[in-house]
C-alpha cells in the first residue's frame, strides 16, 4: 500500500484500462485513430510489417490516449506523448507531474 502521506496527490486506486483491438479492422477506424497520432508515432506504425502488429500498436496508442484524456481533460489528439529515458511512454505535455501510467501489450 502506497503512503499518501509522503506521496502527495497519490491514490489507493489503480485503474484498469482495456481494448479489443479488433476495432481496427474496421478501415474508417484506423484512420480515425492515426488521425490523431502524432508524426513519429505514424512513422512507427507505418514501420510494423504485419496487420496484426500494426493493430496492437495503434489499439496502445488509441487506449493510452483515451485513458489520459479522461484523466487530463485534454482532447486525444492534443496529447504529446514522448518516451522518458528508459524508453518508456510518458505524457509530455500537458504537464500533470502527479499523473502515472504504464503501458504494456
Amino acid at each position: 500500500m502506497l503512503d499518501t502521506s509522503t506521496h502527495p496527490g497519490a491514490s489507493e486506486t489503480a485503474h484498469l484500462w482495456s481494448l479489443d483491438t479488433g476495432i481496427f479492422d474496421e478501415p474508417p477506424t484506423t484512420q480515425r485513430w492515426l488521425a490523431r497520432l502524432e508524426q513519429h508515432e505514424r512513422v512507427r506504425y507505418s514501420a510494423y510489417r504485419t496487420a496484426a502488429a500494426k493493430r496492437e500498436y495503434l489499439g496502445t496508442r488509441a487506449l493510452v490516449r483515451t485513458a489520459l484524456a479522461h484523466y487530463s481533460g485534454q482532447p486525444a489528439d492534443r496529447l504529446c506523448l514522448g518516451a522518458d529515458r528508459l524508453g518508456r511512454p510518458e505524457m509530455t505535455s500537458p504537464s500533470m507531474p502527479r499523473l502515472f501510467f504504464s503501458l504494456a501489450n
